[in-house]
Formats: structure tokens, C-alpha cells, sequence
């Protein structure tokens, strides 16, 4: 199987997992990008240029062009999503997972956590890039690493 074909395979792997009713139909949208696309929101996934499972996810409003997309990573911390891939799961089914169990109101359409994200990135990109220099045992990297941070009382009073 080469790199695209690998790609496509863990992209309909996230798509098995989705429950049909949301209706997503698989999109080659470029080189290193594929997407899922309902009705209610497009689900955008950008690989690494030279692997097929080096991936950024992004939930995305459907008609939107740039901005209106947010990724799955700040969302997950939003959320404190801290689930694990389970025995004999891949990483593209436990992305499957994720997005059906904790994100399903954005899958169909609600957006409303736009404001919270919107509020929270600049933040966070400036944190990961702080805890990922620390060690794996020090308790701020423990913290992120489990989605353990409530972003919101981070964010400098008015």
C-alpha cells in the first residue's frame, strides 16, 4: 500500500466509527489533506508530508473557508478529554471514538464552543510549547498530557 492509499484506508477507518446517521461522505480534498463532509460540519484531516499516520484533525462549519475550523487537540482539552486507545484500536478509530463520544453536538451542526475556543488557543499554543520541554514526570507536563487544565481561569482577568 503506498502513502496515499494508507491515508485514504485511516481516513475511512474514522469513518467507519461514525455513526451513519450523520451522514459524512469521504472527500480527497488535496495532496495531504482529506476530508469528511456532512451537511452540519466538515471534518478536515491533514497529514505529515511523509507519513500516514502523523495527522491534525480539524472540525470545521461546513461552508467555511479559513477560520472556521478548529482543531481537535485544543477541543480535546476543552472538553478534558483524557480517554486512551484501547487494546487492539487504531489511532484512527480511537479518533473516531473521540469525535463521535465527546463531539458529537459539533458533528451535527453546534458551533457554540467556537467562543471558548476562540478564547483559549493563543493560550494553550503558548503553554504546549512551555510542557513539552518539561519532562514527562514533572506534574505541569502530567496536567496537560491528561487534559487536567481548565483553560478558561488561565485567561488573564479584564
Amino acid at each position: 500500500m503506498n502513502l496515499e492509499e494508507e491515508r485514504i484506508y485511516n481516513v475511512n477507518e474514522v469513518l467507519k466509527v461514525i455513526p451513519g446517521s450523520l451522514d459524512f461522505k469521504f472527500v480527497h480534498a488535496a495532496q495531504e489533506r482529506f476530508e469528511l463532509k456532512s451537511h452540519a460540519c466538515v471534518l478536515k484531516f491533514n497529514f505529515d508530508r511523509y507519513e500516514s499516520t502523523g495527522v491534525n484533525v480539524e472540525i470545521c462549519e461546513p461552508n467555511a473557508e479559513s477560520g472556521g475550523c478548529m482543531g481537535l487537540l485544543v477541543l480535546q482539552h476543552l472538553r478534558r478529554v483524557n480517554d486512551q486507545i484501547q487494546k487492539g484500536e487504531s489511532n484512527f478509530q480511537f479518533i473516531g471514538r473521540l469525535l463521535t463520544k465527546y463531539f458529537s453536538d459539533i458533528l451535527r451542526g453546534d458551533f457554540s464552543i467556537r467562543a471558548r475556543y476562540d478564547e483559549v488557543y493563543d493560550l494553550f499554543y503558548a503553554h504546549l510549547i512551555d510542557v513539552m520541554n518539561l519532562p514527562e514526570t514533572h506534574p505541569a507536563r502530567q496536567k496537560f498530557d491528561n487534559c487536567d487544565i481548565d483553560w478558561l481561569d488561565l485567561l488573564p482577568g479584564d
